[in-house]
Parts: structure tokens; sequence; C-alpha cells
């Protein structure tokens, strides 16, 4: 497949936006003060230790597409001879011997990693294989080094195309879809980038976000098998075949909810374009529309979830709110949206914006037709039992009322979180349903604001 011609053109809206998220310099020399730092730790302790490897920047720093507002750093040590059983049984300890004395933390994602935080700056430093090709060590993470270097090597070709993909980082998280964690779903640095490279710039990828539809395939460097992908990956809102692992759909992080959000503001941004689209414009504007207090409710979760990895405990939160939303539109309330929120030690918050939060006591119920008497007269029966009406329709159906289970939103929300199969995360001890004017639901709608894109505004000038 033809790559799409290059191009670096800018507006000035754009150049203007640039300003605002290129990193200064000083900022540069502080990250790499940083880096030179824990390079020389990291290489003194594998010496130490009598083990061969490297120490490596990764990530936007290493790639040149930092943006201002990110003060980390991703450090990978690279063990020769290490495979995944190795990082699991030595890793975590590794890392903690080498950076002893430093104020460092172990996390967990697909492996151990560890945080250093210093002075307003943040590194995580991962273990991992030293490989030829990506899958020798049998870790994802070990794909990482080879990104690095297939960015690095297209934008040497290229070097304008780093402040494009920077641009395009700042847009996706001014509409609320960066992040390739569960609790965004959205597009992740390395796939901001590909996409930038691929389409030969900032304007060239909005302009073929704008005709994606769910299923999109798009490949980097046209060495991918698209049925095979398909197959592996049937339920991907986007196909973009990892650059140096082909069989890897490097979008499968993306959901339809995201992809919707880019699509919408990418032909919105061709149409009117402003600085709302972009991150920090958008992050001072307020919100076009705020949740009503009075339509919001909430669900308190307490329990203990500092042992559960962070992208289980929010894709456990995201599919409880789903599911609650299901139950409260089941019951007449109608959810208009909903966000989660963890503080992921012993705090959650469900916010739901609903259509109603009280209802009348009895709700229309459709019957079965007059031809299915045994259905038929067992429906006009309970009518009678409860003292309640029925018709019958000009095609024969019956129609009557029935008693509510609920008539206010929090206490129906109460009783679905009470329910054996509620998909509640592992250590909930308590869930308590909040209405509307609690403190919990008032800080329920900050969450709905906060999330809230502003770019919508942009339509309405002008």
């Amino acid at each position: 497949m033809p790559r799409a011609p290059r191009r670096c053109g800018r507006s000035p809206l754009e150049e203007e936006v640039l300003e605002a998220v290129r990193p200064t310099p000083a900022q540069v020399r502080l990250l790499s003060g940083f880096y030179r730092m824990l390079k020389r730790r990291l290489e003194g302790c594998l010496e130490s230790a009598g083990l061969r490897g490297a120490v490596e920047a990764e990530g936007s720093f290493a790639k040149g597409t930092l943006t201002s507002d990110k003060w980390e750093l991703d450090v990978f040590v690279l063990v020769e001879g290490a495979d995944r059983g190795w990082i699991a049984r030595r890793g975590e300890a590794l890392l903690l011997g080498c950076l002893e004395g430093l104020p460092a933390e172990a996390r967990y994602a697909e492996h151990p990693y560890v945080t250093v935080k210093l002075m307003g700056m943040e590194a995580d430093v991962v273990v991992a294989p030293k490989v030829s090709r990506p899958g020798e060590g049998g870790t994802g993470v070990e794909r990482t080094p080879f990104h690095t270097r297939w960015v690095r090597g297209e934008l040497e070709s290229n070097p304008c195309l780093a402040d494009d993909a920077r641009l395009f980082k700042a847009f996706l998280k001014g509409i609320g879809a960066y992040g390739a964690e569960t609790r965004v779903g959205g597009f992740s640095g390395l796939l901001a980038e590909v996409l930038t490279i691929y389409h030969g710039g900032f304007r060239g990828v909005i302009e073929a976000a704008a005709r994606w539809r769910p299923g999109a395939y798009v490949d980097p460097r046209g060495v991918g098998d698209e049925a095979t992908l398909r197959r592996r990956y049937p339920d991907s809102a986007l196909l973009v075949p990892d650059p140096v692992d082909p069989s890897r759909n490097a979008a499968a992080s993306v959901t339809r909810r995201r992809l919707a959000e880019l699509v919408l503001a990418a032909n919105a941004y061709l149409r009117r374009p402003c600085k709302l689209y972009f991150h920090p414009h958008a992050q001072a504007a307020s919100p076009p529309a705020r949740a009503d207090p009075s339509r919001v409710v909430a669900l308190v979760l307490e329990g203990d979830y500092a042992g559960e990895a962070r992208d289980a405990l929010w894709g456990r939160l995201s599919r409880l709110a789903s599911w609650l939303a299901g139950g409260l539109e089941g019951e007449g309330f109608g959810a208009a949206r909903w966000e989660v929120w963890t503080d992921e030690a012993s705090t959650a918050i469900i916010a739901f914006e609903l259509e109603h939060t009280s209802l009348p006591p009895l709700r229309l119920t459709r019957g079965p037709p007059a031809w299915s008497p045994e259905r038929a007269l067992g429906f006009i029966a309970r009518r009678a039992q409860q003292g309640l009406p029925y018709t019958v329709t000009r095609e024969g159906l019956l129609l009557g009322l029935r008693p509510r289970r609920h008539t206010l939103a929090h206490r129906a929300l109460q009783a679905l979180a009470a329910r054996p199969d509620a998909p509640l995360p592992r250590g909930t001890r308590a869930a308590r349903a909040e209405p509307p004017g609690s403190e919990a639901s008032r800080l329920a709608a900050g969450l709905l604001d906060s999330s809230t894109p502003r770019w919508p505004r942009c339509l309405l000038d002008g």
C-alpha cells in the first residue's frame, strides 16, 4: 500500500497551539539530567549484579514527541538472557535494589515496573528482555525499544512530523480520547505518532480520521495481513498493524466511543477550527452544557482496591456502570450519560445523569394478544387483583397498568447494586446510592462536567 504524501504545512492557529504544547529547552534539560542520573545508577547496578544489558530512554521523550504537560520519562533496563519468567521472578527486586535511596514505588501492569518521583518529575523504570526482535522474550513490553527506534527513524527523514505528532496528541487530549488505559479506551502515544507519520502530518491524519468508520484499517508499512488481523481482533473499532509486529493491532485499546469522538471532532475541526480542540486550551474553558444537579445520582463504592491492577479495576467499574445504566433504563429512568472515578485505593464513584429521577407509581405494560387466551386471561386477572385497568387495542393486543418497583432513581440504583449478579469490583465492602442534592451527587455532577468536551463551543463562534 503506498504511503500518503507527507505534508507539514500548518495554519497560524496550529502554530500558536504548538507554542503551548512544545516543551521548553529548560524542561528538556531537566528531564535529560534526570535520565542521565537514573541511567548511571542503573548501569552500575547491572554491572554489580553481574548482568549484561543496556539502559535506554523510551517513549515520547526519547522519540522527540514530548508535550509540555509531561514531566515524565520511560526508562528501560534491557537484560540479556531474560524472559517472561525471569522478569516475573526477579524484575521487581532488581529495580527496587538498583533504585534504593530514591523515592521509588513498585507498580504492576502486564509487567512489574518502578516509578521514581523527584522534583516534580516522574520516571517509569521497566525491566525487559534484551532481544533482537519482538516476541523472543515472551513479553509485550519488549516491543517498546523497537517502537522507539522505528518512530525516531521516520522522524529523522522528516523532522517536522515530530511537532505534528505533538499537535495530534494535544488534539486527542483536548477531546478526551488520549490514552490506551482501560479507563480511557483511547489512542496511545505510539498510535498517535504512527498515524501522524503515515498520514503525512497533523492535517493529513485529521482529514483521514474524519472519514473513518468502525473497523477502519490503516497499515502504516503495508506489511499487515488484514484478514488475519480482523480474525484476531473481531471487535476492534480500528485496526492498525503494529509497525514492528504486524500480527498485533496497535489500536486494540481504541473503543467505539473514542473512535466516534475523534470522527466527530475531526469533522468539526475541518469545518470550524479553534483552540478549544487542543489541550491545554480545552481544559481552561467551561463545558458548553453542565450537568443538571437535579438529575444526577451517584453510586459510592467502598472497598479494598489497592491490590487490584489499575486497568482491571477501571475495566470492572466501566462494566458495572454500563450494567447499572441498562438496569436504570429498564426501570424507566433513562440514563443519559455516566462516568466512573476511583482513587484506586478505597473509593469509587459512578455518576449518572438521568432523564428522570422520580416517576409516577404506575407504568404502562404491554400484554399478550387476545388470541393467546391462557396468557391474556392471566394478564387480565393480575390487573383485577391489583384493582388496575386494562384495555384491548384495535389490533387485539392487551395494554394495562402495573405498579413500579421503584419510583425514585437512587432507590432503584441501590436495589440494582444489591443484586447477587451485580458485577461489583473485587474487594467491594459497601455500595451506597445517593439521591440528587447529596454531597456525593454534587461530586458526581462535577465528574460529569469534567468529562464534557469543550470543543462544541467552536461550532457556535462566528
